[in-house]
């Protein structure tokens, strides 16, 4: 087998010695100090959109201006069963 060569943890950010930095990254510096305002950093403050207030909550027994609702008056009364109807035609209850 063949001995393991160390590798170098990243590169990327490294410039070759021997070249030196580009030249587009020199440019790009160079507008930067020129022109601070032309790349806000990050990004601007964020600015909320300001909402009314809700309503206030209510309950299904009060009005809109809080009357309380009395007992019901008009309850339901009692289930009928529908008549059956014979082959003749004839209710039987």
């Amino acid at each position: 087998m063949s001995p393991r060569k160390p590798i170098e943890k990243s590169t990327v950010n490294k410039a070759d010695p021997t070249k030196g930095s580009g030249m587009d990254r020199n440019r790009h510096l160079e507008d930067a100090r020129h022109h601070p305002l032309d790349h806000p950093l990050p990004h601007p403050p964020h600015k909320p959109i300001k909402k009314p207030p809700l309503p206030k909550k209510h309950t299904p027994h009060s009005r809109p201006h809080e009357e309380e609702l009395g007992p019901h008056t008009n309850k339901p009364g009692p289930i009928k069963p529908a008549p059956k109807l014979t082959r003749a035609g004839r209710k039987v209850p």
